[in-house]
């Protein structure tokens, strides 16, 4: 009878690890820059802010939203993979000319 209860409470632990793992496999795919780009597309975006010491991220670009998150920090090695967005921003804005 002992050997039941070790092998119920084997078997749990083993579930356990299973699910945690699955868990953070699900949290570790949140699409970040996917959701920011919407974000942008959007017209929520309303200021960009270069930062040399940004909360533990050091240097970024500081992308100001109109809506909660309303800071989202982008690392250097991501700036070309915003720079046509960002460019189309700056022009609406009337900060750049389109030439």
């Amino acid at each position: 009878m002992n050997w039941i209860m070790n092998f119920r409470i084997k078997l749990k632990a083993e579930s356990l690890n299973r699910l945690s793992f699955f868990f953070k496999e699900v949290i570790a795919i949140y699409p970040y820059h996917a959701i920011i780009k919407q974000r942008i597309r959007n017209g929520e975006l309303i200021d960009i802010q270069d930062c040399e010491n940004y909360n533990k991220v050091g240097r970024c670009k500081l992308l100001i939203f109109s809506s909660p998150p309303f800071k989202r920090p982008i690392r250097p090695e991501r700036f070309e993979e915003y720079r046509d967005i960002l460019l189309n921003f700056y022009e609406r804005r009337g900060i750049m000319d389109s030439s």
